[in-house]
């Protein structure tokens, strides 16, 4: 097992690469959604059949492509953290399988399970987008910045989320028995987590991961 010290340690620069490239999609497939949206032809604007239709289909493939591709970025960010920790060591990690598990349980901090969240949030976008066409607005720019923005959120936290419990997973495949809480030891760090820091725990004791939404704390093992 690699040998890891909160000065050598950033869990979170490979989380933000990656997913700063991620987020570099989102923005191209909501003004790809906003384009197609915005030529529709004046009779399917004008027809709540045909409106619909059209917006269904466009807004069901936008939600379908963030969602493939925001799980293959998930995929990439799990195998990278376990694979940091365990360097050199003979074992089997399943990536996928540990990702998809992982989304199908409620999340800690937001509660939500992920992909019940995507569909919500895709039917309120669809509502917002029917409203405003039924309203014979020709502009859908607020609605879309809306969603986009609630998008990268949960997309997100669920990449920090994901990164630390393929991190904690390493640790205890690798035989580790305790842990050192971390910050970032910087001006953001919160009442809830300062005190934690520096804190040992046995891995199976510490306190729950993350601490609050946007946490970026982590650990490291206690030799």
């Amino acid at each position: 097992m690699r040998k890891l010290t909160e000065q050598n340690f950033k869990p979170f620069d490979y989380t933000d690469k990656v997913m700063k490239i991620y987020l570099k999609t989102v923005v191209k497939t909501f003004s790809s959604l906003g384009n197609r949206i915005n030529v529709l032809k004046f009779d399917e604007i004008n027809s709540r059949n045909k409106g619909e239709q059209a917006i269904f289909k466009y807004v069901k493939k936008a939600y379908v492509d963030m969602y493939d591709e925001c799980l293959e970025m998930y995929e990439a960010i799990a195998k990278q953290m376990y694979n940091y920790v365990r360097k050199g060591d003979k074992y089997k990690f399943n990536e996928k399988k540990f990702v998809k598990e992982f989304i199908e349980n409620p999340d800690r901090v937001t509660k939500y399970i992920f992909k019940d969240e995507t569909d919500r949030k895709r039917s309120r976008l669809l509502e917002a987008l029917l409203a405003v066409m039924l309203a014979k607005k020709m502009t859908f720019k607020v609605e879309l910045n809306v969603a986009m923005k609630l998008w990268s959120k949960q997309a997100l936290q669920t990449a920090d989320d994901i990164a630390m419990a393929a991190l904690i997973q390493a640790y205890k495949d690798a035989g580790v028995k305790k842990v050192i809480w971390c910050t970032q030891e910087d001006e953001r760090v919160c009442e809830d987590c300062e005190p934690l820091d520096g804190q040992v725990y046995p891995i199976d004791e510490m306190p729950d991961f993350p601490q609050h939404y946007a946490c970026r704390c982590f650990v490291i093992p206690y030799t």
